[in-house]
Parts: C-alpha cells; structure tokens; sequence
C-alpha cells in the first residue's frame, strides 16, 4: 500500500476480522498443551517445595480457586500455576517466588462432573448394556435423575472374593433433594446398601433403573466440606460381581494391574460416559483446588491432577465424573470426577486405591448370573 493511501471501510473491517481471529487462534494454543516431554523430577520437587510454603497464602486471594505446578508458557521451565475463575479480577501475585516462576491461569469455576450430556463435543453414551457392562458407561443410584462413568472394576486387597467397582462418592452415594455427596460435615452420612443403575437414571427411559441393578454401594469415603478441609478423594466402592460388570473399559480396553501416578506433560486416555474416548494431556500435578457442589457446597482437594484436552473442546464434561483414565500402555493412573468447560480434574490412582483398600482387578469376566449383589 502507498504511503498516504486511506484504506476503505471494507478493507478496515477484513483487517480488524483478521487481527481478531489471530488473537483469538494466540490464546487458544497457549491454553493447548505443548508437546509432550520428560519433565526433570528435581525441578518439580523444587516447585512443589515452594508452592507448600506459600499456598495457604495464595488460595486466600480473591478469585483464587487452585494452586499446583505445572509447566510455564514457554513449555519449558517448571513453575508454579494459580488457577483463577473466569470474569473475576486477577490477583496481584508475583512473576516468581523463592526463584520459581508463577503463572496464572483463567478457568471456570470447578465442578463435580455429573449432568445432562447436552455439551458441544459430546458423545453420549446412553446405553443399557448386557452384563457384564464395560466401565466407561452411563451409571448412577437408584435416589435421583442424574448420571456419572463407570470408572474400573477392583477387589478387596486380601479379599479377592469382594469384586465391585470403583466411582466417585457423588455419583454412587449422593442422596436427598441436592443429591449431596456422603459428608462429614454438615451430617449427611451415606446410605450403604443403596442399588445402582446402569445406564443412569438420568439416561434411562422414563428414568427408571433398568433391571437388574449392577451392584449395592458398600464403601464410601466422606467428604468434608468448606474451604478450610483438606480431602484427598472423591471416590466409593460398589459391591458387585465379574458377570455383572467387566473389567474391560470401553473404547480402551483392559486396564493393567498396577496403578501410577499421572506424570506431569503425559498424554493419557480417558472414557467417559459423555465424552467417549478422549486423549487428554496432565499440565498440572499436587494441585490443590475448590472444587463446587452446587447447593451442597465446596470441598478442597489435594494432590490432584489438572488436565487439558488433546481431542475435543474440553479434557472431560459434565457426566464423565468417574471416567478412568489410563496411559497408552492402560495403566490406570486416574480418576475423573470434575472440571470446568477446557479443564478436567482426576485424583491420582494410587490415592483412590489406598482409600478404600482395593486392587485393581484383572481376572477373566464371569458367566452372567441374571442378579447382582
């Protein structure tokens, strides 16, 4: 263009289009996890020692909803990542403290992942399946219309006779008007024994569980509301048996024995209930984060997982509470139980497991008996 030309209204108006999708196309990649690479240990050890020194102090700022450590936008150094909700004024935090760099992340407020599968991106997996059903499938109990995942199929340690599986407490233990989670406080204790659907009552046709119910909750580990409570799981375990539920997940296929924890920058398979098969990428670990309940409140979690999706528009949606979550190998390193409409939240296996004292169970599916404990 010649100096001392004036550009047309139409031309104007294509340039500022163009200048505007840039932007918009800049911030999606930067929230897009990077490529995936070995994250040195002792740099995230560094991180995580500072992170426990002042995050007390950062989950008190206002809009402030997480802390954990995570890579920096450059994909390169570990630092410290604050999760803030969308729409609130930022914090005033510092570029870096004790030498490790802070990096703050706009999200939507956290929730339990259970509801409608009416999100864009959606797969909905709606099915009632003949026993045993794959986990990774619609679920829920018999006491309100709504629906989680099927997380994996486990056995009591020292008790391999006591086969079930495993879900979040919010989906196999969440009873009256709110469909609350089994809490501490206020008192809202779980019912044991209640039957559980498949698919979800919210899924079912004319939400009536369909015959037989898969399985009885047996175990579940309260949790304890408000932000001044650390819980480490949302996670209960309902008694079954090998005909009535697999120990293969749907789309992925049958988990391994051992658990681990997710690796921060490791891409990984998640099957949720609304989501269906979905690669998502770990870009925070020890995260600590609020995580709302609606009517029932907010629990603070430690030492979780923050993921952000390879595929799809988000790493997990509403209904995908209780989605395993495996390496490329089906090592099951998580459980999904929450997350925004980018993020999702899964608790490290290993943790799950060691709170209700179970295995991962990998014998062979049984004979269908027709009845479920």
């Amino acid at each position: 263009m010649m100096a001392g030309q004036r550009l047309s209204p139409i031309m104007l108006a294509a340039m500022l289009a163009l200048a505007l999708f840039s932007l918009a196309a800049s911030e999606a990649a930067a929230q897009r996890p990077t490529s995936e690479t070995e994250v040195n240990e002792a740099e995230i050890n560094a991180a995580k020692a500072v992170q426990a020194k002042h995050q007390a102090s950062l989950l008190k700022q206002t809009g402030v909803q997480g802390v954990g450590v995570g890579l920096m936008e450059d994909g390169k150094r570990v630092g410290m990542h604050v999760f803030v909700k969308k729409g609130q004024p930022r914090p005033e935090l510092p570029a870096q403290l004790e030498n490790v760099p802070v990096r703050i992340i706009e999200a939507g407020p956290f929730r339990a992942h259970n509801g409608p599968c009416d999100s864009a991106g959606s797969t909905c997996h709606f099915e009632a399946f003949a026993l045993p059903v794959q986990m990774g499938n619609s679920t829920s109990n018999v006491t309100g219309e709504f629906a989680g995942t099927l997380g994996f199929r486990a056995v009591r340690r020292g008790d391999p006779s006591v086969v079930g599986y495993i879900v979040p407490n919010h989906v196999a233990a969440a009873v009256g008007p709110d469909l609350c989670p089994a809490q501490i406080n206020p008192e809202n204790l779980p019912a044991f024994e209640t039957q559980q659907c498949q698919p979800g009552k919210l899924d079912a046709a004319g939400g009536v569980c369909v015959a037989p119910p898969i399985g009885k909750l047996v175990q579940v580990v309260p949790l304890i509301m408000g932000g001044e409570f650390f819980n480490t799981v949302d996670a209960a375990f309902v008694q079954s048996n090998r005909g009535c539920v697999s120990k293969t997940i749907r789309d992925i296929g049958n988990p391994a024995g051992t658990a681990a924890f997710p690796k921060l920058n490791s891409t990984l398979n998640l099957s949720g209930r609304t989501s269906g098969l979905r690669k998502v990428k770990v870009v925070s670990v020890n995260t600590t984060v609020s995580v709302d309940y609606d009517t029932c409140g907010a629990a603070l979690f430690v030492s979780q997982a923050v993921t952000a999706p390879v595929t799809g528009l988000a790493a997990s949606l509403p209904g995908d509470s209780g989605a395993p979550v495996v390496t490329s190998k089906r090592k099951p390193v998580g459980l999904n139980f929450a997350g925004d409409d980018f993020f999702g939240i899964i608790t490290p296996m290993p943790l799950v497991l060691d709170s209700l004292g179970l295995a991962i169970d990998t014998a062979a599916n049984a004979p269908t008996a027709g009845t479920c404990p």
